[in-house]
Parts: C-alpha cells; structure tokens; sequence
C-alpha cells in the first residue's frame, strides 16, 4: 500500500529538481517523463490537413444533411444538432450542486 505523505510540504513539487520538478510544479527540461503527448504532432498535422481540406461549402453541406436527417426525426443527428448549437446539457448532480451554490450565495447576502 503507497505511504500517505507525512505533511503538506510532501505535497509540493521540489524546490530543488530533485523530483524533475520546477517550483511551479511543471516537468523540468530534459525531464523523460515531461515530454507531453508523443503523438501530439502527428495529430496537430492530421488537423491540419483536414482543416485545409475542408471548404466552406463542404461543411454548409455537411450541415443541411446534418439539419435534413433531423427533421426527418434522425434521433442521433437531432441529439448532435442540439449538442452543437445549445451545447451538452448539464448533470443532473451539477444543476443541484449550483442550485445549492445559488441558495447558499443568498444566505450570505443576508
């Protein structure tokens, strides 16, 4: 079982790089375990080319076939209309949790 650490001081990154760390917590230079996402370039280039690609007329197209199998009562491409323009709905337990954050807020000005 992994030791809980003795104090807050546990918490923070090394002042001194001893743990690859800088004083903000961010992996040092040189640091192995820092090198980020190693397929983060080749996705960035696959963006690229399909941003490049893709016209202006493509994507009004792509959307009144979106639009069009919508109103023809496509459940899935109505889902991924709404999602797009209105957003994702919220969790249930966040529109509690900001209702009480609400309620709590009016307590305060109390």
């Amino acid at each position: 079982m992994a030791q809980e650490p003795s104090n807050d001081k546990d918490l923070r990154p090394s002042l001194n790089g001893v743990s690859g760390r800088g004083i903000d917590g961010r992996f040092l230079k040189g640091n192995r375990a820092g090198r980020g996402c190693p397929m983060a370039k080749k996705v960035n280039q696959l963006r690229v080319a399909l941003v490049n690609a893709v016209t202006v007329k493509d994507i009004r197209r792509i959307a009144r076939k979106l639009i069009d199998a919508a109103l023809a009562g496509d459940l899935k491409s109505i889902e991924v209309l709404f999602d797009r323009i209105f957003g994702k709905p919220l969790e249930a337990d966040v529109l509690d949790q900001l209702n009480h954050l609400e309620e709590r807020m009016e307590e305060l000005k109390r």
